[in-house]
């Protein structure tokens, strides 16, 4: 899977969590927190939502949007860093 392609899928899932169909207010630099006001509990249904658009589960111990309540929220462009290290996991130990 492509980083693009990632990405699309990323913005998608904002858009479907937040029932928006909007693409141009949510970009690379978008905080999940700040600019959607959306919380870390969000980011659980969020990962829900990835999972079924991955194809697979979500690491159940990482939160897309954070992984520690000390740490700044990830903006779009970190968290299409974290999906595409996920995905390249994934496709590794799954011979994908």
């Amino acid at each position: 899977m492509t980083r693009n392609e990632i990405r699309l899928i990323v913005i998608d899932t904002f858009h479907e969590l937040l029932g928006t169909e909007d693409i141009e207010n949510i970009d690379d630099y978008t905080d999940p927190n700040i600019d959607l006001g959306l919380d870390s509990h969000d980011g659980v249904e969020y990962a829900c939502f990835l999972s079924r658009k991955l194809g697979f589960p979500f690491p159940f111990n990482r939160n897309p949007f954070r992984d520690d309540p000390d740490q700044p929220y990830r903006h779009v462009c970190d968290i299409v860093d974290l999906v595409q290290e996920i995905v390249s996991q994934h496709e590794k130990v799954n011979h994908v």
